[in-house]
């Protein structure tokens, strides 16, 4: 999509934070390409905002300024009406995606929560944001206790804990390269 975008109109891919959030689809389904924005104004683009519960972090004037100072793309008609569907095609799959995505996230959290470790897991985070981190850790740890019986062996186990590398009088601690690659992604 932001490919697709900064081929004609690089304002709106870079108009919100995330291309493939609430708002900004919204935004590319009601106003796919720049002539379908170009009698937008700041009223006009307040209206589409308050409509659509944007959370505001930047005001509408900041808004209407990153559409009209981005650069414009130099497409003929054909081209813009060929690309202004690309983006309505694509407003409609990421739509659908993104409703997926969400859905996918949840039954993970269900499932983090329900599992016997996952309480201990979810709390190592600040973020209520970090439960696919917590369920990468629940999915890495296994259900066998055992496997890690202390914080050290699971550490170990990640590639958290330094190897000690000595030759002759020297001795020095180095990074652990062999261990589990998920698990230290996870930690």
């Amino acid at each position: 999509m932001r490919t697709e975008l900064e081929a004609f109109w690089g304002g709106a891919a870079l108009l919100f934070s995330e291309i493939d959030s609430a708002i900004s689809l919204a935004f590319l389904k009601r106003y796919p390409s720049p002539k379908d924005a170009s009698k937008l104004a700041e009223k006009r683009l307040e209206g589409f905002l308050s409509k659509n519960q944007y959370c505001g972090r930047k005001s509408t004037p900041e808004l209407l300024e990153r559409l009209t100072k981005a650069p414009k793309g130099k497409a003929a008609e054909a081209e813009m009406e060929a690309r202004r569907e690309a983006v309505l095609a694509l407003v409609g799959t990421l739509k659908a995606l993104v409703e997926r995505i969400k859905h996918l996230e949840e039954r993970i959290a269900k499932a983090v929560r329900a599992h016997p470790d996952g309480e201990i897991f979810l709390s190592l985070f600040v973020s209520p944001n970090s439960t696919l981190t917590a369920a990468s850790l629940v999915a890495q740890t296994g259900d066998q206790r055992e496997r890690y019986p202390t914080n050290e062996a699971l550490a170990a186990a990640a590639g958290m804990s330094p190897v000690a590398v000595e030759s002759g009088r020297g001795k020095v601690a180095s990074f652990r390269r062999a261990c589990d690659k998920r698990l230290r992604e996870g930690l």
